[in-house]
């Protein structure tokens, strides 16, 4: 799981929240954390997550930024959406409306990854 939050924005960077989050799952840890990266997401970006039995390599735009030592072993669906937090959005211009554009996903053997921006 992927997530950025508009509240973790800030001027050349933002935390990208990944991990596992178990979900009823008993063989999973909980292990989730939100990481600084020098990204501006007003720009495009590739994520990913290289994901084998037992481990998942999570990197953005080529570099690799969290790695963990589990896995689910099961299909999972990806989500991908924009959430607004209305107590949030404290300075935010009436009528603002929040965007994503997503121009690719793509799956490989297990290996899936999407370019967002």
């Amino acid at each position: 799981m992927a997530e950025i939050f508009g509240d973790a924005v800030r001027p050349g960077s933002a935390a990208v929240g990944m991990g596992v989050k178990a979900f009823r799952d008993p063989l999973l840890t909980e292990d989730f954390a939100a990481v600084r990266l020098p990204l501006d997401v007003t720009r495009a970006h590739d994520y990913a997550v290289d994901w084998t039995p037992g481990r998942l390599v999570f990197s953005a735009d080529g570099e690799v930024v969290r790695e963990l030592h589990q896995a689910p072993d099961y299909p999972v669906q990806l989500m991908i959406g924009v959430f607004d937090f209305p107590a949030r959005a404290a300075g935010r211009a009436p009528g603002f409306v929040l965007g994503l554009v997503v121009s690719a996903v793509r799956g490989e053997s297990g290996q899936p990854s999407a370019r967002l921006m």
